[in-house]
């Protein structure tokens, strides 16, 4: 897939933070900092949605591992392709552009590069910002966040309202469905709530 343009990237941008926000509740708000889980978590109730069972990647892949951003790329194509229950195209084509492997340069540190889009809109890019600065939508120092009341007011009150209503369910679903992985990995990871 081509690079996306800016207005694409500020869209997918928008679709993970809905999906993120609808991924919580009002006792349940955090979410992992984690990139690895949030691409898994993504990924796994995005195969529950389309009628697959969602399979946990290998720890033993994990870390800043270009061959296990690959694997859920390839588990996530082969489940689509799959067409049990359609998404709607256009947040198909989003998760499957956050989930897709980069090119990874050899004389580059791996932690200093972004192995998929899904990591670079959780981390921030000095080659796209918004308001000016370079921003992500995970703080990179913490093991669990929660969005903001006014990031989460802008995409329930804003974003949302102004997509069509299977764009809407599709990203609330994919949300909603994220919440069980999202409770699991915090047990698994022996991760604290901040």
């Amino acid at each position: 897939m081509a690079e996306w343009t800016d207005e694409e990237r500020t869209y997918g941008y928008r679709v993970l933070e809905a999906i993120l926000i609808s991924s919580t509740t009002e006792t349940e708000k955090q979410i992992p900092a984690d990139r690895n889980l949030i691409l898994s978590e993504v990924v796994s109730a995005v195969v529950e949605k389309i009628g697959g069972t969602p399979k946990k990647q290998s720890r033993d892949l994990s870390g800043l591992d270009p061959d296990y951003v690959a694997a859920i790329y390839t588990y996530l194509s082969g489940e689509l392709a799959q067409n049990r229950t359609s998404l709607f195209p256009k947040i198909k084509n989003v998760i499957m552009k956050m989930a897709e492997p980069k090119s990874i340069d050899p004389d580059e540190p791996i932690w200093e590069q972004n192995i998929c889009e899904l990591y670079r809109l959780c981390t921030g890019d000095i080659r796209w910002n918004r308001d000016g600065r370079e921003i992500g939508i995970i703080p990179l120092s913490w093991k669990s966040f929660a969005f903001k009341q006014s990031t989460t007011d802008y995409i329930l009150n804003e974003f949302l309202p102004k997509l069509s209503e299977q764009e809407r369910n599709d990203i609330m679903d994919i949300g909603k469905r994220m919440r069980k992985y999202i409770s699991e990995d915090f047990i698994a990871q022996d991760l604290e709530k901040s």
